[in-house]
């Protein structure tokens, strides 16, 4: 009987845990996510906020 116990508990505990690249994968497609939204936004910022004479000079830093 403890030996149906323990293969219960070694299936159990093989289907609760993920492997153990699901989670760094799901960290860098979020991660991924976040930046992409992230340069979304700072680029419709720049391009709503930001003449478009002045555009050149501000990416580069160099006075027009």
């Amino acid at each position: 009987m403890d030996d149906a116990r323990r293969r219960t508990n070694d299936r159990r505990s093989s289907i609760v845990r993920p492997s153990s690249w699901s989670d760094p994968i799901a960290v860098l497609m979020v991660a991924l996510a976040l930046l992409a939204a992230w340069e979304l936004a700072a680029w419709a910022y720049f391009s709503a906020n930001v003449p478009p004479q002045f555009r050149e000079g501000a990416i580069s830093g160099a006075d027009p």
